[in-house]
């Protein structure tokens, strides 16, 4: 399998696939596979920052509400993305795709296998009334035939997960521990910058209410990874693939529940506040983990004042997690592709 090459298609839709799909690519470079990545503009300039030297092709990026209202400018970009994506696989001697939530590729007449990197969690076991409740229609339809795809059409489909036992395979479906950057297993806690916060790129309004919140409730005391850079009482800094330093200097972290964010959130045990997108079926459901497994704070928009004040009573040592597992789900995504390609 040495010097075999792989095509890595990666969403730069936030921080979430990045995050996921940099430990996952390290994994396999560590098994002599040469990895080329297609992503967006942004997580090119984030991977060149921090010199990864992979070859990295440019696609178009949609929009969350590009996804739920597709319209000309969806089409538009899913057939100029679909062009790159076949004329690179067309050109160069891949022996395997992977798409992290790039569904392009699923339009490709593929003689090569295709593996599939998601968050498969649709479950009757989690779907309760409240979650549906709190979220968009078009949320769920899109979660659910999300998952119907990525069960059909790729020729595996590695989900990490909290529940699963390690390569246990259910509906086509093989299911790893959940993934962390390897430089968390260094770093050590030093507790210097009080809050961060980290907002996520969905709702500018919120995040912009949020940011007053924060100013009030830690003058001088807040760090901002992006944002709007207007108040003189918060400390911004730009959005990098460094930013788990920041998450490690922090007392407290204020963050949305995407999976990558669950997931650290639980990896640190560190005293946080979560709040799920709004109607976003997926990230309410990632809330239910969170309520699950930590004694942490999972927020609504409707009482972030009083929840950012439950805060500051907790942003001191660490909270309570009950999730008893590893994190090592890169390293056995990495092994599956393997003896996927090696079978």
């Amino acid at each position: 399998m040495a010097g075999l090459k792989v095509l890595y298609l990666m969403n730069g839709y936030g921080f979430g696939n990045l995050t996921r799909s940099i430990p996952i690519i390290e994994s396999l470079e560590a098994a002599q596979f040469k990895v080329d990545i297609v992503t967006s503009m942004r997580n090119k300039a984030l991977l060149r920052a921090n010199l990864y030297s992979n070859q990295i092709f440019e696609m178009n990026q949609h929009s969350y509400s590009d996804l739920q209202l597709p319209g000309k400018r969806f089409f538009g970009k899913f057939v100029k993305n679909l062009k790159l994506i076949k004329s690179l696989i067309e050109e160069s001697e891949y022996s395997l795709v992977i798409t992290d939530s790039v569904y392009e590729v699923f339009f490709v007449n593929l003689k090569i296998p295709l593996v599939s990197i998601n968050n498969i969690h649709f479950s009757k076991t989690k779907v309760n009334k409240k979650t549906v409740a709190r979220s968009n229609f078009s949320s769920i339809i899109l979660e659910f035939c999300d998952e119907w795809l990525l069960r059909k059409l790729p020729d595996l489909t590695i989900s990490p997960s909290f529940k699963s036992r390690v390569h246990r395979e259910t509906h086509g479906v093989k299911f790893v521990e959940p993934i962390v950057r390897k430089c968390s297993h260094v770093e050590n806690n030093i507790d210097d910058i009080g809050v961060l916060y980290m907002p996520s790129g969905g709702d500018k309004e919120v995040q912009d209410r949020m940011e007053i919140l924060l100013e009030q409730h830690f003058p001088n005391n807040c760090t901002v990874l992006g944002g709007s850079g207007r108040s003189k009482r918060l400390v911004y800094k730009k959005p990098s693939l460094k930013n788990y330093s920041l998450m490690r200097r922090a007392k407290a972290l204020v963050t949305n529940t995407g999976f990558m964010s669950t997931t650290e959130l639980i990896y640190l045990k560190k005293p946080f506040l979560a709040v799920p997108l709004k109607g976003h079926f997926e990230q309410n459901l990632n809330s239910n983990v969170l309520r699950e497994f930590t004694s942490g704070i999972v927020s609504s928009y409707a009482n972030l004042d009083q929840d950012l004040e439950a805060l500051k009573e907790r942003d001191q040592g660490s909270i309570e997690v009950t999730y008893s597992g590893g994190f090592d789900g890169a390293t056995q995504a990495a092994s599956l592709i393997g003896e996927m390609i090696g079978s």
